[in-house]
């Protein structure tokens, strides 16, 4: 989970808050993994997004993490990348959620590497590695 800092709300819903990220004081980034979900504001709306990566999936489906690494490499394909997650609009009661807060242009350290937040088509984000 991206770690948030609970003093820095930026933005508070029915449904969730929205808490600034924490930057980690070593590495002077915030760090995010597999699995992370987060909100971004685009054009004054936050759209929640999930980090993924080709070592996280195979992890989680119990496959070797360096095999899926190596063939995602071989067949050229992303190894790391950002999903926008759907959002459902309901009259259940749920209990209030927290996300965290990146910006866009943000530079986080994803499983070891340094990614850009870059904004692509359709409102969607591209990991563009910094070295």
């Amino acid at each position: 989970m991206i770690s948030r800092n609970p003093e820095s709300m930026i933005a508070d819903f029915p449904a969730y808050t929205i808490f600034r990220a924490r930057v980690n004081t070593i590495t002077g980034y915030v760090e995010a993994h597999h699995g992370d979900e987060f909100q971004l504001r685009i054009r004054d709306q936050f759209m929640k997004f999930l980090f993924g990566s080709v070592v996280g999936y195979a992890c989680d489906h119990a496959e070797c993490p360096f095999t899926a690494y190596n063939k995602a490499i071989d067949l050229g394909h992303e190894t790391h990348w950002v999903t926008k997650m759907s959002i459902s609009i309901t009259n259940d009661k749920q209990e209030k959620k927290q996300y965290t807060g990146l910006s866009m242009g943000q530079v986080v350290l994803f499983e070891g590497k340094k990614f850009k937040l870059t904004e692509t088509h359709n409102d969607n984000i591209e990991l563009v590695e910094v070295k």
